[in-house]
């Protein structure tokens, strides 16, 4: 199962307090609010058990409830659907995270209009080399940001201020971060892909 053997994925009947299972009913929640019902295996098994670091986040419910308030809150950022995926998709691949990048493909299927081989170069950690302007300028600060040990270069924040405007560009940095936060949780509780998969697409 894609939680892996550190914090194994449990039915909500498992955990064993309370806030576990408040937490469970959180997250669940908040996790098919933007998810099509066809797509909801990628998070939820079909014991009912949350996969990957969703699972992970039960075992420190406060935290874990906290981080899907942080996620509710990133869905009123204004930017741009192909955007927002492209700086996911980015992260995850950089951190070489791929269960972020699994639960995103249909995400980026169902609601942006990415083609599908692009889906498919950004889901393997790669840049496809027909990224639109705003779509590349994402890219680059999300990759510039986990790559570089220290500020942002004024180029590449200007390139995407001409881009998307200042408000969407925070948006973009505000994405790099969390998902910087959710590839190194999937990382340290070695979360992997679930249902015996091993490719993201």
């Amino acid at each position: 199962m894609s939680a892996g053997s550190r914090f194994p994925a449990r039915t909500r009947e498992e955990m064993p307090t309370t806030e576990e299972r408040e937490a469970h009913d959180f997250i669940k929640d908040c996790l098919l609010m933007g998810i099509k019902d066809e797509d909801k295996e990628v998070v939820l098994s079909r014991e009912g058990k949350l996969l990957g670091h969703f699972a992970t986040y039960t075992y420190s419910p406060t935290f874990g409830k906290a981080v899907f308030e942080v996620v509710k809150s990133l869905a009123t950022l204004p930017l741009e659907l192909n955007v927002r995926e492209t700086v996911i998709f980015a992260t995850a691949g950089f951190f070489k995270a791929k269960y972020p990048a699994y639960v995103h493909v249909p995400v980026a299927r169902a609601f942006t209009t990415l083609a599908p081989a692009q889906i498919e170069i950004l889901a393997r950690g790669e840049k496809p080399n027909d990224l639109d302007v705003k779509e590349e300028a994402a890219y680059e600060v999300a990759r510039a940001l986990h790559i570089t040990r220290g500020p942002l270069s004024q180029v590449i924040f200007d390139r995407c201020i001409k881009a998307l405007g200042k408000e969407q560009t925070l948006s973009v940095i505000h994405f790099a971060s969390f998902y910087a936060l959710i590839s190194s949780s999937v990382n340290g509780a070695d979360v992997g892909l679930p249902y015996g998969e091993s490719d993201v697409v």
